[in-house]
């Protein structure tokens, strides 16, 4: 009881902390103001709709982690999606990252597994709007004034400038030096992992991670 009563003290007390951080440099007098001039009658459908949005989030990714195991708690996902969006206020992209932590430890499953099926689900999310931007571009490549309008004319410029492609070549070129060195790394730590146990303890457990990581990612395979 008096760990549960801590528990929920910092947490009152983080949200009270973030909450002055948001606020602090606010003027209620404007903020009065321009809610004076609101539709408040937007809200309820626009809750109605954010809800809906948060449980579909919540049951595609049930889709993904139901063949570990079938009895999953829909509201403790449902949590996990609202987690990760309290969390992603605090930094960009955390929520990402506490979502399958927190699910993981309540179902009991693997952290890098749910972790996998994280990035499938934004592989799919980029694949749809990749998707939907070619169908776009398809009415809106014809007209330049309206690309410029939409992405800044010196945007535009910049991208159909003979000069940028050289840009693009020294972008590939510094990405490609930088898988190389990746690589080379990820070989000199492995060489050093036969010559210290410890460090081999730690690479063998991060390739059961990625080993469970992978999973994750093909978990669509089994959908």
């Amino acid at each position: 009881m008096f760990k549960r009563f801590i528990k929920i003290g910092l947490a009152l007390c983080l949200g009270g902390l973030f909450l002055w951080l948001a606020f602090r440099h606010v003027k209620l007098e404007e903020v009065w103001h321009y809610a004076e001039h609101m539709h408040f009658g937007w809200i309820l459908p626009f809750a109605l709709s954010a809800l809906c949005s948060h449980v579909f989030r919540a049951e595609r990714w049930r889709l993904l982690i139901e063949h570990d195991k079938e009895e999953l708690d829909r509201v403790t996902l449902i949590s996990g999606v609202l987690v990760g969006y309290l969390m992603n206020i605090v930094g960009p992209r955390l929520g990402e990252v506490s979502r399958p932590v927190y699910v993981a430890r309540k179902e009991g499953l693997s952290s890098s597994k749910l972790m996998g099926t994280i990035v499938l689900e934004r592989i799919f999310d980029v694949a749809v709007m990749a998707f939907l931007m070619i169908v776009v571009s398809v009415y809106a490549i014809a007209d330049v004034s309206l690309l410029q309008k939409i992405f800044g004319e010196s945007t535009i410029n910049f991208l159909t400038d003979q000069s940028s492609l050289g840009t693009y070549g020294w972008a590939a070129l510094f990405l490609l030096a930088l898988a190389l060195l990746g690589y080379l790394g990820i070989k000199f730590i492995l060489f050093l992992g036969t010559k210290f146990d410890t460090l081999q303890g730690w690479i063998d457990k991060a390739k059961d991670a990625l080993v469970m990581f992978k999973d994750g990612i093909l978990a669509a395979r089994k959908v």
